[in-house]
């Protein structure tokens, strides 16, 4: 059996799509599967939307009040009773053969993770500095038009992404310092899953065939998003690093900032020369992004041991 997971906060109208789209796939009964969609304490209609759906006695409706996506999706894994747990975001719409062709690629591969392509839906034309380095930040995944290995699980993300639930159990729980609380910005705790099940001999395929449409609205493509959401990375990566002494901590603290302060000259530079926005905006993007790195050693320099 495959458990499909979907956690979802306040977002019932994209919900609504989402679900729609699940259940007007072909071919969705000849593949035993439960679908649990995981309420992380919202207080819109998330649970009558739901209950719209309640046709189907594939699908279970799950309230977890702990705030925050790991929390969620850690719930959600104690829930399942499938051999596969697949993680889909509550803004996806699964092509039509989605389920069937997961289920395909695990039979053929026997993966450990499976992670599909995600395409992006925009509700409305990007802005013109959106270029490709932005994609990623918008859970963008393409590897290519075939199947193939990728041996560290780099650039798989939630949004698409399954897992064999003995691996899971072996790496994880999901670390529920890390992952989406609320309105935050932190991310990284499937990213923790995923590199510590290659650590230990893991396979993770990629495959395009098991394709989601991610949908993007304006205000996901809006700079000031943008530049909290690099923050936020930078956060979540620092957060995700092993656990180390104290003189440790504090050499990294003195690494990030040295890093940080040897680039501010060339960022001037760049925002003062004759570049593109986009180019501006990529710089900004990755400075950011090490300040936030910078900030999340610091705040946990005397808390991790």
């Amino acid at each position: 059996m495959i458990s499909v997971v979907v956690c979802t906060y306040n977002r019932a109208g994209v919900l609504r799509r989402m679900l729609t789209a699940f259940f007007a796939q072909r071919d969705l009964d000849s593949t035993d599967h439960e679908l649990i969609i995981v309420d992380n304490n919202s207080s819109d209609d998330t649970r009558a939307v739901v209950e719209q759906f309640n046709r189907s006695a594939t699908l279970r409706y799950v309230f977890e009040q702990r705030q925050g996506l790991s929390c969620a999706r850690n719930r959600a894994v104690a829930e399942s009773r499938g051999e596969i747990v697949a993680f889909l975001d509550d803004d996806v719409i699964v092509d039509e053969h989605w389920l069937v062709k997961l289920q395909e690629c695990f039979e053929a591969t026997n993966a450990d993770v499976v992670g599909g392509r995600g395409y992006l839906l925009f509700e409305q034309e990007p802005p013109n500095w959106f270029g490709p380095f932005f994609r990623s930040f918008l859970s963008e995944v393409d590897h290519g038009p075939t199947r193939k290995v990728i041996p560290d699980g780099r650039g798989l993300f939630g949004l698409n992404l399954a897992f064999r639930r003995r691996a899971l159990q072996a790496a994880g729980p999901f670390d529920e310092n890390l992952g989406r609380k609320g309105s935050g910005t932190l991310g990284g705790e499937e990213t923790e899953i995923v590199t510590g099940i290659a650590a230990s001999g893991g396979l993770i395929i990629y495959d395009p065939d098991a394709a989601v449409g991610h949908i993007i609205d304006s205000d996901r493509v809006e700079w000031d998003r943008i530049k909290r959401l690099a923050i936020g990375m930078g956060i979540s990566l620092a957060l995700s690093e092993p656990p180390a002494g104290v003189a440790t901590r504090v050499r990294r603290v003195l690494a990030s900032l040295g890093d940080l302060v040897y680039r501010i000259p060339s960022l001037c530079w760049v925002l003062a020369a004759n570049k593109t926005p986009y180019d501006k905006r990529v710089y900004v993007s990755r400075m950011r992004q090490k300040l936030g790195f910078l900030i999340g050693r610091t705040k946990h320099m005397w808390h991790r041991g």
